[in-house]
């Protein structure tokens, strides 16, 4: 089930068995921060670096809204029919939350789908398509 803009119930850990992926409370707590911050300079790189030259500003930010939804799509893809996921916000940061169970390799595909379907699969893409044009 997905609940929209409404926590999970809380659940108990058991400190003992649970070890958290990023180690560091201080960073967990500010991981979101850090991932948009990210974000940011990425795009104003690629204004710097003049990928968005024939583009109005309009189509700039609904390409990056479009894919920050497609980026949220690819991570439910992944947790989809293990357990319950709840999509909340606080202020300006977007959380996904589950209560599914997910192995350490479902968890990496989880992590790293999005970029792999966003960045590096484009830019092979690109890559064999210049190429082709090139000879």
């Amino acid at each position: 089930m997905i609940y929209w803009m409404k926590p999970l119930p809380e659940e108990k850990i058991d400190e003992s068995v649970y070890k958290p992926f990023i180690k560091y409370e201080w960073f967990r707590n500010r991981f979101m921060l850090f991932v948009y911050a990210l974000q940011i300079c990425i795009v104003i790189s690629s204004m710097y670096l003049k990928v968005w030259e024939c583009s109005s500003y309009i189509e700039i930010v609904l390409i990056i809204i479009i894919t920050f939804l497609i980026h949220e799509f690819l991570h439910l893809v992944v947790i989809w029919g293990r357990g319950n996921i709840s999509l909340t916000h606080s202020g300006i940061f977007f959380w996904i939350n589950t209560d599914a169970k997910l192995s350490k390799i479902r968890f990496w595909i989880f992590m790293t789908l999005p970029i792999i379907m966003l960045t590096i699969t484009p830019s092979f893409i690109l890559l064999i398509y210049d190429e082709s044009f090139a000879l």
